[in-house]
This record gives structure tokens, C-alpha cells and sequence, in this order.
């Protein structure tokens, strides 16, 4: 199991999150899911220019899994009631660590020097549903899939969704992967809609969307 630090995106990762989003797009959602002229749109340098001009507004919301050699000393804390997913509430100035299930990782200080991106998370507050928050994004490095690397982006998140005043967080999932949609409603989000179509440059492409409507769980 990889040790990593769970941290704020900085401006270095986003050609790594560009990257990996366009591997694990054009890898994973194959035209089963989605039309292949938009898979054979979605190239690293398209990517990372999304992912760039994602960090470029503030109210938006973007962290890393970042290897990590000499991760931080984590001290126990409780755990959320999904797998091995966990936060705490962190001080205003000091951001927390947690444990992952005893790997030694853990959530610390901003650190932009970290070997290797493992995962990223991405979201903002979302334009169809009045006051909720949009994880757009969420993608793992396939060498460490079924690490809990996916769960502990998304509690990290849905902390700091709740922590920023929102009362809920929406997610969608493409209709077919019913993997990605067992794994969030397994961490608690339920089916909002069964038939959402969503525009991805100009091709629609069906999808559910799925809520946590109570972000005290994380």
C-alpha cells in the first residue's frame, strides 16, 4: 500500500491531473459509456487546460493523493462509516493528518514537492442544483486502484464542501458503470435522477446523478 498526504492542488500537479484524466478517460470509458469523437477530444494537453483554467477560480475546490516517502506521523482519529474513509475537523490554522488504514499516509500541509500523483479530486459549486456542491472530477492511478485512494478523496472533500457552507454535494456517474455508482452509494449518496443528460462539448451523454445530502458523515 502506497504512503500519500491528502493536500490542496497546487499549480505544479495540474499537468499530471490533466494526464491522468485523459489516460483513465480514454482507458476506462470506452465507448460504451460515451461517443469515441469525445474520448479521441479528451488528449493530455486538453486535459491539463481544463484542469488549468479549473484552478484558475477560487471557489472552486481541488486536492491531490500525492506519494509521499516520509508521510507524517498520524495520530488515531474516528473513522466515517465507509470502509476505511476518514477526516477530521481540522483548526483554522493547522490542517489535519489522518491515518489510512495504518499505511502511514494522511492528510497534511500544502506540499507541492511530492513524487508521484496517485489521485485527484475536483469540483464546483454545481449549475443545476441550487446550493449544492459538484464533484465534477475523480481519478485514481490504476497501480494503486482498490487502495481506498478514491474513497478518502471523496470524504476529503465532502469535509471541506461542508466546512466552505454547503449543505450537500452532487455526483454523477455515466449509465452502465455501475462500479463507480456501487462505490458512492456505498459512502452514502443516493440516486437524485436515473436520466441525466449531461452536454460534454456538444455531445450528450447519459448519466445519473447522485447526492449526499447529509455531508456530516464525512
Amino acid at each position: 500500500m502506497a504512503d500519500y498526504i491528502i493536500r490542496t492542488a497546487a499549480e505544479g500537479d495540474l499537468p499530471a491531473m490533466g494526464e491522468l484524466r485523459s489516460y483513465n478517460s480514454r482507458t476506462t470509458l470506452n465507448d460504451k459509456y460515451i461517443d469515441y469523437r469525445y474520448l479521441e477530444f479528451l488528449t493530455p494537453s486538453e486535459c491539463t487546460q481544463q484542469m488549468i483554467n479549473y484552478f484558475a477560480h477560487p471557489e472552486n475546490i481541488l486536492i491531490v493523493a500525492a506519494a509521499h516517502e516520509e508521510a507524517p506521523a498520524a495520530a488515531p482519529v474516528a473513522e466515517v462509516a465507509a470502509d476505511d474513509a476518514a477526516a477530521v475537523d481540522g483548526s483554522a490554522d493547522v490542517e489535519p493528518v489522518i491515518t489510512c488504514g495504518g499505511c502511514g499516509s494522511g492528510i497534511g500541509p500544502d506540499n507541492p514537492d511530492s513524487s508521484e500523483l496517485l489521485g485527484y479530486a475536483a469540483g464546483r459549486p454545481s449549475p443545476d442544483i441550487l446550493g449544492a456542491f459538484w464533484l465534477e472530477f475523480l481519478d485514481v492511478n490504476e497501480d494503486t486502484r482498490g487502495e481506498g485512494i478514491g474513497k478518502r478523496l471523496i470524504a476529503e472533500m465532502g469535509r471541506r464542501v461542508r466546512a466552505q457552507g454547503y449543505p450537500q454535494m452532487v455526483i454523477d456517474v455515466l449509465a452502465g458503470n455501475d462500479k463507480a455508482e456501487y462505490i458512492y452509494r456505498h459512502l452514502g449518496a443516493e440516486v437524485l435522477n436515473d436520466d441525466y443528460m449531461q452536454d460534454q462539448q456538444g455531445f450528450l451523454v447519459k448519466s445519473k446523478l447522485l447526492i449526499w445530502r447529509d455531508l456530516s458523515i464525512f
